[in-house]
């Protein structure tokens, strides 16, 4: 499953012919930084900067707030379904008592 919120930026950000420089330079925000949000290697920004992003990209900032939270429910969901997390957990805190 993809990142529903970076593919919604990326999507945005091309529908309004936008590079990512572009968009950094109206945010503030780097443009490495939105690259990485945009191809998933970077969770959702924090909602500060989500609300400049709908500023700069003339969206709806409820709805990129409500992706963002779907997108940072759906990478803990990944991280508690991964079989190295489950080890990870397991040797930092030992077997969970139910």
């Amino acid at each position: 499953m993809g990142d529903e919120f970076a593919d919604y930026l990326r999507r945005l950000r091309r529908a309004r012919k936008l590079s990512l420089r572009e968009l950094s330079s109206k945010t503030g925000i780097d443009y490495s930084l939105l690259s990485k949000i945009e191809v998933g290697e970077r969770p959702a920004p924090r909602a500060e900067d989500i609300f400049v992003l709908a500023d700069a990209l003339k969206a709806d900032a409820e709805e990129m707030l409500r992706r963002a939270e779907e997108s940072r429910q759906d990478q803990v969901d990944r991280i508690a379904d991964s079989p190295a997390a489950r080890t990870y957990f397991k040797r930092r805190w030992g077997e969970r008592k139910q």
